[in-house]
Parts: C-alpha cells; sequence; structure tokens
C-alpha cells in the first residue's frame, strides 16, 4: 500500500523530457503539433503563428473568446476536441514503439530506487511507461511456494480511479505487502477512461495494465475493446489554463496529494519537467514546499544561468535551494549513478529495520550464486552466473525444532522446495549477519562473469511468505554504476549447511 503522503519522502516531478529520454518515440508538446497536423489535415487546421506554441494554441482553441458568436465558439471546441483524442491515439502508438524495445537500464534502476526509497513521483504525463518499467524489473513483494510475487506497476498509481471488474483471480489481489513508492499521475493516464460528456467523473474507470518492456504483454486478455472503444479517454489537454478540466472527482484528490508530498519532500527533483510559468495552478503547487528545500534540476538541455525565466532561476525565486543541475542526453543516467552513494548511505539501515522482519534468525540460500567470497576489505562479494540480477533470495526459519538441526528433514528441503526453485543450498548464510553486514554498509557488490558492471546494494527487505511454513523471501535492493573491482585479498569463505 503507497505510504501517508504526508510522511517525508523524496519527491520526484517527471515532465515529457523524462518519456522522451526513455525512448525517442516519446513525443513532446510542439512535436505533437507537427504530428496533429500531419493527421488532422482537411479536418482541423493547426496554425501555430511565429513564437506560439502548441499548448497557446490549443488553449486559444479552448477559450470563450468575447469577439466570436456561439457557433464558433463550439466549432472551436469541437476541433480540440478532436485534437485531445488524436494525441491519445498517438501517444498509444509512440508507447507501443518503446514498448517494443528492452526498457533502458538506468529506467529499471530507477524504480527500483524508487521502491526502496518510498519515493512519491508526480507526474505531468499520460503514459504508461513508469508502471511498466515496474512491471518489468519484477521488484519483490511476496511470496508463494510457487514463485516469489512481483510488485505491479498499476499498484502503485495513487489516487486512482476504480479500476475495471475483475477477471481472474489476480486481478482483485493487490500484492503490496508493504509500503512502496506512490505514482500520481496529475493530468490523467492513457488507461483511464470515462463516458462522454461526464465532467464529474462518475463513470470514471482504469484498464488492467500488465505491460512490459521488450514486446511482452499479458498472456490473458482482460475488458471489452468494443465498449472502451467508444470511451472517452481521461486526460486533461495540454493547455495553458487547465482549470475547466478539473471538475472530475478524481482530480481535487491528485492535486491534494501532490500537495502534501510536497510539503512534507525532503528533496525535490525535477526529471525533463519546465514548470511553464504560465501553468498557475503548477507554480502555486511549488511554493507549499519547505522553505531551502535541497532541489535537483535534471533535463536534456542546459540552462543559462543569466537567464531570468530559466527554470533554476525560477525555483530559486520560489525559495527553493537548487543544489545540483545536471544536462546532457545522459542527464537522467547520470543522475541514477549520482544518487547511489548517497542513496547507499541513507537506505541501507533504514530498510533493514523494516517492521515486517520477524524476531527469530533465518538462513539465507543464495540464488544463481556461484561463488560466495569473504574481502577483509570489501565485504562479501557475490558473483553471478549470468547477467541477471540476483536480488532475491530465500530465508528458511530458525525456530526450535528447525527443519535444519534436523539432517533428514533438511534433506527432504533440499529435494523438496531448494532445488526445484534453482536454490543453491551450498551457500547459506544467516540472516542476521547479512543484515549487519547492511547496516554496517560493508560493501556488497553483485557482479556478473564478465567484471564490466557492478550493482551495490542499498536496501534490504523481509517478504513474509503467503504460504505458511514455506520460508520468506530477502530481498536486497540493487543500483547499477561503474564501480572498482576490487583486488582479491586473502581466502575464500565456504559456507554449507549447518
Amino acid at each position: 500500500m503507497p505510504v501517508s503522503p504526508r510522511t517525508p519522502r523524496p519527491v520526484y516531478i517527471l515532465g515529457a523530457g523524462f518519456s522522451k529520454a526513455v525512448h525517442e518515440a516519446m513525443p513532446i508538446t510542439n512535436a505533437l503539433g507537427d504530428e496533429l497536423q500531419r493527421r488532422l489535415a482537411g479536418e482541423v487546421t493547426v496554425d501555430l503563428r511565429d513564437g506560439q506554441s502548441f499548448e497557446a494554441w490549443l488553449t486559444a482553441m479552448l477559450d470563450p473568446m468575447p469577439f466570436l458568436d456561439q457557433a464558433e465558439v463550439l466549432a472551436r471546441r469541437s476541433a480540440a476536441a478532436l485534437v485531445t483524442q488524436t494525441i491519445a491515439h498517438i501517444l498509444d502508438e509512440a508507447q507501443a514503439t518503446a514498448m517494443a524495445d528492452p526498457a533502458p537500464d538506468w529506467l529499471l534502476q530507477l524504480v527500483r530506487l524508487w521502491h526502496a526509497e518510498r519515493a512519491v513521483v508526480i507526474t505531468f504525463n499520460y503514459d504508461c511507461l513508469v508502471e511498466r518499467a515496474i512491471n518489468t524489473a519484477l521488484i519483490p513483494v511476496g511470496y508463494s511456494r510457487e514463485s516469489p510475487c512481483a510488485l505491479r506497476g498499476m499498484d502503485v498509481v495513487s489516487p486512482a480511479p476504480p479500476r475495471q471488474e475483475n477477471v481472474y483471480i489476480s486481478d482483485g489481489n493487490s500484492n503490496l505487502a508493504f509500503e512502496s513508492m506512490t505514482l500520481v499521475k496529475l493530468h490523467g493516464s492513457l488507461n483511464w477512461y470515462r463516458a462522454d460528456g461526464d465532467g464529474f467523473g462518475s463513470t470514471l474507470f482504469q484498464t488492467f495494465d500488465y505491460g512490459k518492456f521488450n514486446g511482452e504483454t499479458a498472456i490473458m486478455p482482460r475488458g471489452n475493446p468494443e465498449f472502451i472503444a467508444h470511451m472517452d479517454r481521461f486526460i486533461i489537454p495540454p493547455v495553458s489554463e487547465k482549470s475547466q478540466h478539473y471538475g472530475a472527482y478524481v482530480v481535487p484528490a491528485l492535486w491534494k496529494t501532490a500537495r502534501d508530498a510536497m510539503s512534507a519532500a525532503t528533496r525535490v527533483t525535477f526529471v525533463g519537467y519546465s514548470l511553464p510559468p504560465e501553468d498557475r495552478v503548477s507554480v502555486e503547487l511549488m511554493t507549499y514546499c519547505p522553505e531551502g528545500l535541497r532541489t535537483i534540476v535534471v533535463d536534456r538541455t542546459k540552462f543559462d544561468p543569466e537567464c531570468h525565466d530559466a527554470l533554476p532561476n525560477r525555483l530559486k525565486a520560489l525559495g527553493m535551494n537548487v543544489v545540483k543541475e545536471i544536462s546532457g542526453d545522459d542527464a537522467i543516467a547520470r543522475m541514477v549513478t549520482q544518487l547511489m552513494g548517497a542513496t547507499q548511505i541513507q537506505l541501507s539501515g533504514g530498510i533493514s529495520d523494516d517492521a515486517a522482519a520477524p524476531s527469530y534468525d533465518c538462513y539465507v540460500a543464495w540464488i544463481d550464486a556461484s561463488e560466495l567470497e569473504n574481502y577483509p576489505t570489501y565485504g562479501f562479494h557475490l558473483f553471478t552466473l549470468d547477467d541477471v540480477d540476483p536480488t532475491v533470495l530465500h530465508a528458511v526459519p530458525v525456530r526450535g525444532e528447525s527443519i535444519l538441526t534436523n539432517r533428514q528433514k533438511f534433506q527432504m528441503r533440499l529435494e523438496d522446495d531448494f532445488e526445484p526453485r534453482g536454490l543453491d543450498s551450498r551457500k547459506l548464510v544467516t540472516e542476521s549477519e547479512l543484515r549487519r553486514l547492511v547496516n554496517k554498509r560493508i560493501g556488497i557488490r553483485i557482479n556478473p562473469n564478465n567484471g564490466s558492471v557492478w550493482r551495490t546494494v542499498v536496501g534490504f527487505q523481509h517478504v513474509v511468505s503467503t504460504n505458511g511454513d514455506s520460508g520468506e523471501l530477502i530481498v536486497l535492493h540493487t543500483i547499477q554504476g561503474d564501480f572498482p573491482r576490487p583486488k582479491p585479498a586473502g581466502s575464500g569463505l565456504a559456507l554449507s549447511p549447518p
């Protein structure tokens, strides 16, 4: 379940530049205007004056100018409605193109980082790239005898309209066994729908979204495609004056959640978002940040420090303390890398104090581990058999008459539980020792065989089984970056079952 928005947490604010960084197919606002001109030729004339943005043009189309008669006002609004509908179709196609390719490594690491931080992510984008990155990242949040249960992107979106009627049992089971990140979609979403003309939002609903990157989709179909095709998308169009689009009941809940998050923010990071000065509602929202709040600005465009209208300068005028600016085509990827050191220090102790952690100890068996060594200087180093990030570990409870104290029962567990899961029973360590290492911030590096990419642990989490005596899972939250490979020192530490 999402954390209360009043809980002090880092806040990230996403704009169109974020989606563009995820995949070049995702258009920014002015590019939408160009594509609309091509698609709606003969139906709507998108005639931008020199220096006029697409947002300003669409705002003028929706504004009932006093010099226009009623027929002209309605005709312009009809054209604007067609434009908004076409925007959704364009973004559908762009999102499908993005989904056909693998997710960028930095995106998967970023959603894992947001989950570990319990961050509030406020987005002005309509697309579902963040949700689908979460689906792709397979962040474990639950456990059954068959397999770990991964975090679902749609479960972190809050507030949100109700979902469609459940089709399968899994549809109604939220797998958030503990707190995670919160995604606030202020301008609506491509998978939110309402009936035509429903200004209050009484017919609002969202469709199930199990999509993943790299062409992976839900195996079983859901919903009624013919019914959905005749519903309107609930997206607030990219106009300067949005007040007339804030009538639906879900909108105040979205903006109040964002206000509470901003009021309690420990840090705010703007990612590909320009905070248009003419968007007075969004600008006013920023004034709820604590005075002197540490702020980071990340964007492809390098800001001119002499320009009064540059975003960092406008944020400073609002009372924020802009401590860092990261620019360039790889700005977001570098942001993730730069956050790693501070995040490890901040999170390694906090997450390990998870209230769900049991009072008893556990033995932890590493998955996909070919070698577990102990270097005096660097602590534990887990070398994997392939490039899969082995963040899921299996824990067997040690309580009184534990199966680990009975060799025969332990052998049965190996055959019935460990081996079918691919667990390496030769690699056992106590949970308390693992917890001590993470708490002390002793380096636990996770490294594929080629040695080119290292992952460092930033958090520790205990996931209780949903199947009685089948054990627990230990999850190490990791982030990716370039780390120097340690030189071996001393002999390896051989671990074996007790």
